[in-house]
């Protein structure tokens, strides 16, 4: 018969838990950091632009508003805005956690297996034929929506 081994005493695990623990707080407090990083720069992306906008309005000669109906200007103002105080940054947030999500997974394959190496380059080469194909139809469909 197999003798089994006793299991290891509580007081041996603790190390590796108050490590996880670590982790686990470190990552909550970065996770806190950036958004309210992201918050800060778009509002402030948001103040320099409508400072901006409302400059080179209140610069544009009368003609200007003789042949520009005022729900277009206050149309351009709130939709810019939102555009830069909400979109903006949560665009840029997905974007950059997706691209660390992918970079260290990419890191991790590769250093398990690194034949995976071979693959990556034209797999990087589809993906950004698959981007410029979406990010064309992409614009096209915002102007058309623009435009109505």
């Amino acid at each position: 018969a197999a003798a089994s081994l006793p299991p290891p005493p509580a007081t041996a695990q603790l190390p590796y838990l108050l490590g996880f623990a670590g982790w686990a707080v470190a990552s909550a407090v970065l996770v806190v950091v950036r958004s309210r990083m992201m918050l800060s720069l778009g509002l402030l992306a948001g103040e320099v632009l409508h400072s901006d906008l409302l400059t080179r309005v209140l610069a544009a000669p009368l003609s200007f508003f003789d042949v520009t109906p005022r729900g277009r200007v206050l149309s351009r103002f709130s939709r810019e805005m939102l555009t830069v105080d909400v979109s903006l940054p949560s665009a840029l947030q997905t974007y950059l956690s997706t691209l660390a999500s992918v970079g260290s997974t990419a890191l991790v394959v590769l250093a398990a297996s690194p034949l995976f190496g071979a693959f990556l380059l034209p797999l990087a080469f589809a993906y950004s034929a698959v981007q410029a194909f979406y990010s064309a139809s992409s614009r096209e469909l915002k102007r058309v929506e623009a435009a109505t």
